[in-house]
């Protein structure tokens, strides 16, 4: 790394982030061979979606194709876990809940249709809050 680079580094959140409950379980994963960072997709959404995704305040029956990549998932006991990581300087969960859980959907049909498999689990891990919240 470059001393620049370094210094972009908030040393105690990676730490906080490598002692939280989700990093634990990815751990694991990775150490199964079941850890996926950054997996890239494409995915058709219908009209209703396509609204949601867009927050439009008018009807649409256009399709749309979506284009996104997880952060992270890994497979634990036969099922998906998805997790997200936002460094958003926000004060509560529910903000974070409210602002994300469309994306973290459109996460989990992604994974659904590309691997079969179901997703047990939708986390954010917000740094700013230091902390797992399910989705």
């Amino acid at each position: 790394f470059t001393q620049e680079e370094i210094e972009q580094v908030a040393i105690e959140q990676v730490m906080k982030f490598t002692k939280s409950p989700i990093a634990t379980r990815m751990k694991a994963a990775f150490e199964q061979g079941e850890l996926y960072r950054e997996r890239k997709f494409l995915l058709q959404v219908d009209g209703e979606q396509t609204k949601k995704i867009q927050k439009l305040e008018v009807d649409t029956e256009e399709t749309t194709i979506v284009q996104g990549i997880i952060d992270a998932c890994f497979i634990e006991d036969g099922k998906y876990i998805i997790v997200d990581y936002k460094t958003d300087d926000v004060d509560t969960e529910k903000r974070l809940k409210e602002e994300y859980s469309e994306q973290l959907n459109q996460y989990e049909q992604a994974v659904k249709q590309i691997s079969g498999k179901e997703v047990a689990e939708k986390i954010i891990y917000s740094v700013k809050l230091g902390k797992d919240i399910n989705v």
